[in-house]
């Protein structure tokens, strides 16, 4: 992430750097899946625990944990940088976590399958039928503020259009829960 974020994407040539050429496009995907193995990771503490107890306290974490993300990405889209800042879209991952925290690694894998069909085919179908809604300025991050007054385009890009919609990201969170599971 840093490197992507940090190191030009051309020379002065025009050619791709080679730092680029390596992390550029890879980079989001890696720490989306990272989010799952540290998703899993929490989880360890209440999947031996029988208790509802221990899994409601660790689901209403992972909720609060969810939230503060969202307002970090939010409060991060006023630096007004070039950048599409993902942080909002890690809240929103980690909210629709909750249904999947606590379920067997399978329910996991199916779900990433599913994730992994219905996701793009569900963006597909609402571009071909112009249910899209327009965001007032499609080039610039959501903020606290545009988030509030926009709430439908806001919803609508951080689950289906935006530039990582949950959707389709949902499929890297749970593999990387499954394999955070893993007794690596």
């Amino acid at each position: 992430m840093i490197a992507v974020h940090v190191f030009p994407e051309e020379t002065p040539e025009g050619d791709m750097t080679w730092v680029f050429g390596i992390a550029g496009g890879r980079a989001s995907a890696l720490f989306a899946l990272l989010a799952g193995v540290s998703i899993a990771f929490v989880e360890k503490r209440s999947r031996g625990d029988n208790s509802r107890r221990a899994l409601a306290a660790d689901r209403a974490a992972l909720a609060v944990r969810g939230l503060l993300i969202l307002l970090v990405g939010l409060m991060l889209g006023h630096l007004d940088t070039p950048i599409a800042t993902i942080i909002p879209y890690f809240g929103v991952l980690f909210l629709l976590a909750l249904p999947f925290y606590g379920r067997s690694s399978r329910v996991l894998l199916v779900a990433a399958a599913v994730f992994v069909i219905l996701g793009p085919l569900l963006r597909q179908l609402l571009n071909l039928h112009g249910l899209i809604p327009e965001q007032a300025d499609p080039d610039a991050d959501y903020t606290l503020v545009t988030a509030a007054q926009q709430p439908v385009p806001f919803l609508s890009d951080m689950l289906v259009t935006g530039f990582y919609p949950a959707a389709m990201w949902m499929v890297y969170l749970c593999v990387g829960m499954v394999i955070g599971r893993q007794a690596l």
